[in-house]
């Protein structure tokens, strides 16, 4: 992943915010080697890479994730980041995502 992202990186020039869904969360090692910060929408936390890699980033981020996904791990994102908006259930609405926190 680092191989495709990191010359994007490269052009784009200053700190750049990270935003990434899903696999895209294949990123957390270029963004914690970078100190990037970055926003994770249902990250693969069961996966040991993503999980380490979030494990060593310095710059803050946020995790999103629902109990209905099977790779969301509500004790590992409490573990990894102050940052979590856990709980979330993701509807479609006229074909884009909107998120709806379960309270």
């Amino acid at each position: 992943m680092s191989g495709e992202i990191g010359p994007l990186l490269d052009t784009v020039g200053g700190r750049p915010l990270l935003i990434a869904k899903s696999l895209g969360t294949n990123a957390a090692a270029i963004a914690a080697q970078r100190s990037l910060p970055a926003v994770w929408l249902t990250p693969l936390l069961t996966l040991p890479w993503v999980a380490d890699a979030l494990g060593r980033a310095t710059a803050p981020f946020l995790l999103v994730g629902g109990t209905g996904d099977k790779v969301w791990d509500g004790d590992i994102a409490r573990r990894l980041s102050p940052h979590v908006l856990g709980r979330v259930s993701w509807i479609m609405v006229w074909g884009g995502l909107v998120s709806r926190v379960a309270r």
